[in-house]
């Protein structure tokens, strides 16, 4: 068997935003019954905050060098640019998240 870099042995949540940015179009579809429900909104508040986050993360790679600084490898560093802009639709996604949550137990 091949090892393409597919599957779970290769998975780590280095990449955390991504799959929170695909689970919120799929709460959004799986809430959307109709009605505008508190579903909506957790799911809005997923997808705004996976994809703020996925446009701050920057990944360069950066050389691995022995002790006499001759390069042997190379590594990812993984840094973020934030921006008054991404911290205020953060908050944004944040705020849609709690009040999502706290109207469905209010529902409850």
């Amino acid at each position: 068997m091949s090892d393409d870099g597919v599957g779970l042995k290769n998975f780590s949540l280095d990449a955390w935003w991504k799959v929170v940015t695909a689970a919120g179009p799929l709460i959004i579809v799986a809430a959307a019954g109709g009605a505008f429900s508190p579903g909506v909104v957790v799911g809005l508040g997923l997808l705004l905050f996976g994809a703020v986050e996925w446009s701050t993360v920057h990944r360069r790679e950066a050389p691995i060098l022995d002790r006499f600084s001759r390069p042997i490898g190379t590594h990812f560093v993984v840094f973020r640019r934030r921006t008054s802009a991404s911290i205020a639709l953060q908050a944004l996604a944040i705020v849609l998240l709690v009040f999502g949550l706290a109207w469905m137990i209010y529902r409850a």
